[in-house]
């Protein structure tokens, strides 16, 4: 018996997106989650970033045959239908076609476009059902309820929130976000909507919680230093100069 697997991603915002697919018989799945795969280092790294911040991949078999050729067309398939990375075409870690070390394989170009045309049209009739839909919505929902799943997953987008690519990223966008008109003038108006007596009142309402005596005096102690540091009195007394020189200037 053979059979055909993906890893996936398993964090929340990749929305298990496919990332190796290969063939086997046996354990072979779970050959490179457990043991490593060195001959794939872009696979390699993606592995070691998960068990990093503490994920494991999904790993999942998505057909079984019993021959080993029809387990090699499906694989071809699959990756054909997916794209690979390193070909600049999809999300693959796949540094094949697929079906490496099978011999008299005769693999013409309408046999793989039939066999993408019927996985996608049942991959369309799998994942787009309200049924299907519902059932992941279920099965997500368990899996958040689980403490330690939870805790994982928010340390994971922290940790990869947090690194310098990300923040670039996000940096970025909301750059090109705030010099576009449309999206500038939507984003003001959001925030003035949100300015509602209620949200004042209950921000004003936390604040005066937090602001007890004691967290007063601090606070003023620590404005003090600040104020009373070389680099603030330098930067104060070069505010007022230019001040002055601007209101010589206009009364000249």
């Amino acid at each position: 018996m053979f059979y055909v697997y993906v890893y996936r991603d398993p964090r929340p915002a990749k929305n298990r997106q496919p990332v190796y697919v290969g063939k086997g018989s046996g354990n072979r799945l779970n050959h490179h989650w457990l043991r490593g795969n060195t001959g794939n280092k872009p696979f390699n790294d993606w592995l070691a970033m998960l068990r990093r911040i503490k994920l494991e991949p999904i790993i999942e078999i998505v057909s079984e045959f019993e021959g080993e050729s029809e387990a090699h067309d499906y694989e071809c398939s699959l990756i054909e239908l997916y794209g690979r990375r390193d070909t600049k075409s999809g999300p693959l870690f796949n540094r094949t076609n697929g079906g490496v070390g099978v011999d008299g394989l005769k693999w013409t170009t309408e046999h793989r476009k039939q066999h993408v045309k019927a996985i996608r049209a049942r991959d369309m009739t799998a994942y787009h059902t309200p049924e299907f839909l519902e059932k992941m919505k279920a099965v997500g929902k368990d899996f958040w309820e689980d403490p330690e799943y939870r805790e994982r997953t928010i340390a994971a987008q922290r940790a990869a929130a947090a690194t310098p690519e990300v923040r670039a990223i996000k940096s970025a966008a909301t750059k090109a976000g705030w010099q576009n008109e449309k999206t500038r003038q939507a984003r003001i108006d959001g925030i003035k909507a949100s300015r509602t007596p209620e949200l004042r009142a209950q921000l004003s309402a936390s604040c005066s919680a937090l602001w007890d005596d004691e967290r007063r005096a601090r606070q003023s102690e620590k404005m003090k230093e600040v104020l009373a540091s070389p680099a603030m009195k330098a930067q104060r007394s070069a505010a007022m100069k230019l001040r002055w020189e601007k209101w010589r200037a206009q009364k000249k």
